[in-house]
């Protein structure tokens, strides 16, 4: 998960320190994000903020597009953990430059896909008992 969404107030507040004109390096700094991250959130916020109405939706998911198991047995937490896992990686990844912003984004749209298919498992659990 994106760091802003792990931490929506300290990201608003880091936000709106940018934007008032505070370096990305400072507010990162005082967040304890390094600049590249702090860049990267500043981009992404400012890119779905309703100020600016450029809101962007992430892509409908149906149920079609996956399958929910029928049993659970805690697969959700399975999930939900593989996915902090991968958002820790792209972390470390865009932390040392070694992915392209396309990239990133691809990253995280995955990591949204993966947290649609948590949530359908996740009811498929609490219904299935």
């Amino acid at each position: 998960m994106c760091w802003e969404v792990r931490y929506p107030a300290e990201a608003a507040t880091f936000y709106a320190l940018v934007d008032g004109g505070m370096s990305i390096t400072k507010a990162a700094a005082k967040f304890g994000i390094n600049s590249s991250t702090g860049s990267t959130v500043y981009k992404r916020m400012k890119g779905t903020t309703p100020m600016n109405k450029q809101e962007t939706a992430p892509e409908p998911i149906s149920p079609a597009d996956y399958a929910v198991p029928g049993k659970g047995n805690g697969e959700a937490k399975n999930v939900y953990a593989a996915i902090e896992r991968m958002s820790y990686l792209a972390d470390l990844l865009n932390r040392e430059k070694l992915l392209s912003e396309s990239e990133l984004n691809t990253c995280e749209h995955v990591m949204a896909m993966a947290d649609a298919f948590r949530a359908g498992i996740e009811y498929s659990e609490a219904h299935n008992e």
